[in-house]
């Protein structure tokens, strides 16, 4: 068991880092993922959503989870997660 002073959040982005590679060899590519969930909520919601929007509502559904089960890591994880990649989504369009 880690102490205290072992963890650091560097700590916890490596770990939110591992978190993403699995989900990536498990789910491929998440910017297509994040565009097919986008246009999916586009019909739902008869508005268009882009994929930072997705990412965005997730964190949202992850906060919500973290006020009811705020001792529960993986809602953490989850949440930094989606911003990670909202981030690299905002990115890649400056980057065009």
């Amino acid at each position: 068991m880690e102490s205290r002073l072992e963890v650091r959040a560097n700590d916890v982005l490596n770990e939110a880092h591992d978190i993403l590679l699995q989900r990536e060899a498990r789910y491929d590519d998440f910017h297509v993922t994040a565009i097919r969930t986008a246009s999916i909520q586009s019909i739902i919601h008869e508005e268009r959503r882009t994929p930072e929007a997705f990412c965005l509502d997730m964190v949202a559904v992850k906060l919500a989870r973290i006020y009811n089960s705020p001792d529960h890591l993986d809602n953490y994880l989850d949440a930094i997660c989606y911003l990670a990649e909202a981030a690299a989504l905002v990115k890649m369009k400056e980057v065009e």
